[in-house]
């Protein structure tokens, strides 16, 4: 890789996009093989992570676990930063 090219990062897709509280995102598989990460995170983010599935989006999962969009998303954030989501569309 040369030093011009930039490096994939998780974010590159979310950055192109610019989803908003309509955006959907999915867990990856392999994360819930990784009970070692499972047991590191706060129980709000397993229930986020849970709750993605690839149809719902930043607002239903909010409304669901009586959090803020806000709160959400800044788990969502972690969670992606991590590689244990992905950006679906919206």
């Amino acid at each position: 890789m040369s030093v011009m090219q930039q490096a994939y990062t998780p974010f590159a897709y979310v950055e192109l996009a610019r989803p908003g509280a309509t955006a959907i995102f999915r867990a990856l598989p392999f994360a819930t093989a990784k009970r070692i990460m499972m047991n590191q995170m706060q129980r709000r983010e397993r229930l986020v992570y849970i709750l993605l599935d690839g149809r719902r989006s930043v607002t239903d999962v909010a409304r669901l676990l009586h959090l803020s969009e806000v709160q959400v998303a800044q788990i969502m954030v972690y969670l992606l930063k991590f590689g244990y989501i992905e950006y679906m569309r919206g």
